[in-house]
């Protein structure tokens, strides 16, 4: 299982050690096929790009991760973390750093979350519920 981790910011540290580590725990769950009950895709994490990278979690600013929110979901503001079906994972780790103080958390542990996050996204978990965010919150933490 090959996962890219691609930093183009450069403000706030990755750890991407620990990112490809918590991504592997996360993705052995799932197996080698899953299919998304959300979209209906049918997303084999072994073999979407053949032998390159099935995973690509990709670090961008603020700035970069607002236009991609807007081009392609609509919301004209800077989210944390973004899934594309495809297997690309969109994260913002600026956005760790106030989270990291709401919730209590290291910035460190808040940007793995969220590659967690955008995973648990792929393999058809939501958010949307009361009930999605509670099984959601769960898988995270298990993994973490």
């Amino acid at each position: 299982m090959n996962i890219a981790v691609i930093n183009l910011q450069h403000k706030i540290p990755v750890p991407v050690s620990k990112i490809k580590s918590a991504a592997r725990r996360a993705l052995r769950e799932f197996g080698d096929t899953h299919r998304n009950p959300n979209s209906g895709i049918q997303y084999n994490f072994n073999s979407v790009y053949g032998e390159c990278p099935q995973i690509h979690i990709v670090f961008v600013g603020p700035k970069r991760m607002r236009r991609i929110n807007a081009k392609y979901l609509g919301h004209d503001y800077v989210t944390d973390v973004i899934a594309f079906d495809h297997g690309e994972i969109i994260v913002c780790p600026q956005m760790a750093v106030g989270n990291a103080r709401i919730y209590g958390n290291t910035v460190e542990k808040e940007i793995i979350l969220y590659a967690i996050h955008g995973i648990l996204h792929l393999a058809g978990y939501e958010d949307k519920t009361p009930q999605g965010v509670r099984r959601m919150r769960a898988k995270e933490q298990e993994f973490m």
